[in-house]
C-alpha cells in the first residue's frame, strides 16, 4: 500500500486516471446553439424561448447532480429545437452521469452530426471509448477534438494519458507539452507532464530535464509545477514546496498553482498556511471543484465535520464525477453511523474507480452494518482483487464466510495469515537493517555486515531488498571490500535497473578500482 497520503496522490496520482468528466460547461440560453434561421417570427420565437428555459434549468439540474431530471428536460427542449447540437451534447453529459454510456455516446454522435467540430464531444466519445478499453478509437476522437481546436487541453491530456497507458512515454510528454502551451492554467496537463517524464527518463534525469527548460525559461511556471510534482513523488517535501512557491510567484492569480502549494505544505504539516492557499484557490475560482474537495479533506482530518460535508456537496455538484468527493463524504458520513447514506456515496465512489481498494472495503463495512452480508462480502472480495495485501478484507471475509459455514473461508484465513507471517518478516528486516546502520555510524562494520547480511537473507526479494543490498555494497566499501561491494550493487541494480544512485555509485566505485579519473 502506498505510504502517499491522499494529499499526495491528488498531487501525483489521480490526473492519470481517465475520467468522464464534462468536457465543456453546459451553456445558458443565450449561449445555446440554435438552429439556423433569419429573425423568427413571433409564432417561431414561442417555442424558441420555452427550450432556452427548459436548457437553463436543466443546466442547473446537471450542475447539482440530477442527471435523471436534467435528462428529461433537454429531451423536451429537443422536442422544441430538435437541431441543436449543444442540447444533444449536454444530453449526453446528463446520460453519461446516469451511467448509460450506449446512449450518452448516440447524442453526442448526434451533435456532431449537428456540428461536426463540437471538440467536446470528440472528446467525451474518446473518454467513452477507452472506459470501454477501444483505445484506437479513443485516440481517433481525441485527435479529432484537437484538430477541431488546437487549444483545447483536456483533450490532449487525456490523450497523453492513453499513451501512458499504452507505454508510449515520448508521444504522451509531447501531448502534455502541447496541452500546456494551449491552456498554461491546466493543471492537469503539467502534473501528467512530470510523471510521464519520470516514467521515461527516471526521476533523476527528468528533474535535470525541467532543471534545463527553466534554464532556457525562467519564467515557465509549468516546468516549476511539474517539478514540484517529480519532488513530491521522490518525497522531498520542502523542495518540492519550493518549486510551487515559484509556480505562484509566477502565476500568482492562478488557483491551480495555489492548490498545489497548499496540499504541499499539508504534506509537510504546515497546515496553516495550507489551508490559506486552499482558501485563495477558491478565491480566485470559486467554481474548481478539485479545491473544495481539499478543503473537504482538510476539515474531514481535523473533524469539523459540517465543514467538511458543506465543501464535499460543494465539489460533488461542481464535478459529479470527482471520485474522492464521494469517499471523504462517506467518512463523514460514517462519523454520525449514517451507513446507508454512506453506502451510498461508498457505491458512487466504485462506480467512478472499481480499483479503488479502499472504497470496496469500507462498502463492504457499510452493508454489513445494515445487515446485507452477501454483498458485503461481495465488496470485500473486490477489494482483494483489486489489492491482494488488504488485509481487513481478507480478515473480514475469513471471520463472515465462517459463520455462515461457507468452505471458502479457510482459504481466506491462510491468506490472511501468511500475509501476517510476511509483515511480521517486514518488520524484522526494518529493525535488522536499523541496527546495521547504527552499528555502521558507530564504525562497527564486522557488525553491521553482519546484521544487514541477516536483513538480506531474510528479505529476499521483498521491497526494501534493493535498499538493503546499496546499504551493504557502502558498508563493503567503506571496509576496502570493493569486489563485493559492486557485487552488491549489481544484485541491487538487477533489482531496480533504474536506480540512479546504484548506478552512479557502481561507475564510481568502477573507475576507483581502475584508476580512471
Amino acid at each position: 500500500m502506498s505510504c502517499l497520503s491522499r494529499f499526495a496522490r491528488a498531487i501525483v496520482v489521480t490526473v492519470l486516471f481517465l475520467v468522464c468528466a464534462p468536457g465543456m460547461r453546459p451553456q445558458t440560453s443565450s449561449q445555446s446553439a440554435k438552429p439556423p434561421s433569419t429573425q423568427p417570427s413571433a409564432r417561431q420565437g414561442q417555442p424558441q424561448a420555452e427550450a432556452d428555459r427548459l436548457v437553463d434549468q436543466a443546466n442547473e439540474l446537471l450542475t447539482a447532480g440530477k442527471f435523471t431530471a436534467a435528462a428529461q428536460d433537454y429531451r423536451r427542449a429537443l422536442q422544441l429545437t430538435p437541431k441543436s447540437a449543444q442540447i444533444h451534447f449536454d444530453l449526453g453529459l446528463a446520460l453519461a452521469g446516469l451511467g448509460d454510456q450506449q446512449a450518452a455516446r448516440q447524442e453526442f454522435e448526434r451533435a456532431l452530426q449537428l456540428k461536426p467540430d463540437l471538440a467536446p464531444a470528440h472528446n467525451q466519445l474518446g473518454l467513452l471509448a477507452a472506459q470501454a478499453a477501444k483505445l484506437d478509437v479513443a485516440e481517433k476522437e481525441f485527435k479529432a477534438a484537437n484538430a477541431a481546436d488546437t487549444k483545447y487541453a483536456e483533450a490532449l491530456n487525456n490523450l497523453g494519458v492513453l499513451y501512458l497507458r499504452e507505454d508510449r512515454e515520448v508521444d504522451a510528454i509531447d501531448a502534455f507539452r502541447q496541452a500546456t502551451k494551449g491552456d498554461p492554467e491546466s493543471s492537469a496537463a503539467y502534473i501528467n507532464l512530470g510523471l510521464a517524464m519520470v516514467k521515461h527518463w527516471g526521476a533523476a534525469e527528468a528533474e535535470n530535464q525541467l532543471q534545463s527548460t527553466i534554464e532556457a525559461d525562467p519564467t515557465d511556471a509549468a516546468s516549476y509545477a511539474a517539478l514540484g510534482v517529480i519532488r513530491t513523488k521522490e518525497g522531498r517535501g520542502s523542495e518540492a514546496i519550493s518549486a510551487f512557491r515559484r509556480a505562484v510567484e509566477l502565476r500568482p492569480n492562478s488557483a491551480d498553482a495555489h492548490l498545489n502549494l497548499g496540499m504541499a505544505l499539508v504534506l509537510e504539516n504546515d497546515r496553516t498556511n495550507g489551508l490559506s492557499e486552499f482558501n485563495e484557490a477558491v478565491r480566485l475560482k470559486p467554481d474548481l471543484a478539485r479545491a473544495h474537495l481539499s478543503l473537504g479533506h482538510f476539515y474531514f482530518e481535523t473533524g469539523e465535520y459540517g465543514k467538511a460535508r458543506s465543501e464535499l456537496l460543494l465539489a460533488i455538484r461542481l464535478q459529479p464525477t470527482l471520485e474522492d468527493s464521494f469517499y471523504f463524504l462517506a467518512l463523514v458520513e460514517k462519523q454520525d453511523n449514517n451507513f446507508k447514506r454512506a453506502a451510498e456515496l461508498l457505491q458512487k465512489t466504485v462506480a467512478l474507480n472499481p480499483d479503488n481498494a479502499d472504497a470496496q472495503f469500507l462498502l463492504g463495512q457499510s452493508l454489513e452494518k445494515l445487515g446485507r452480508m452477501t454483498e458485503a462480502v461481495q465488496r470485500w472480495k473486490q477489494a482483494v482483487l483489486v489489492n491482494p495485501n488488504n488485509s481487513q478484507a481478507l480478515y473480514n471475509l475469513a471471520r463472515t464466510l465462517s459463520k455462515l459455514r461457507d468452505p471458502e473461508a479457510q482459504k481466506y484465513q491462510e491468506r490472511f495469515d501468511e500475509l501476517q507471517k510476511r509483515e511480521r518478516m517486514t518488520d524484522r528486516v526494518e529493525l535488522l537493517r536499523n541496527f546495521a546502520l547504527a552499528a555502521g555510524k558507530a564504525q562497527n562494520w564486522p557488525q553491521a555486515i553482519s546484521q544487514i547480511k541477516e536483513a538480506i537473507q531474510l528479505c529476499g526479494h521483498c521491497p526494501t531488498a534493493v535498499r538493503l543490498h546499496k546499504n551493504l555494497a557502502y558498508f563493503y566499501q567503506r571496509t576496502g571490500k570493493f569486489s563485493d561491494a559492486e557485487a552488491e550493487l549489481e544484485a541491487s541494480l538487477a533489482l531496480d535497473p533504474d536506480d540512479s544512485v546504484a548506478k552512479d555509485a557502481l561507475a564510481a566505485l568502477r573507475s576507483l578500482r581502475t584508476g580512471q579519473p
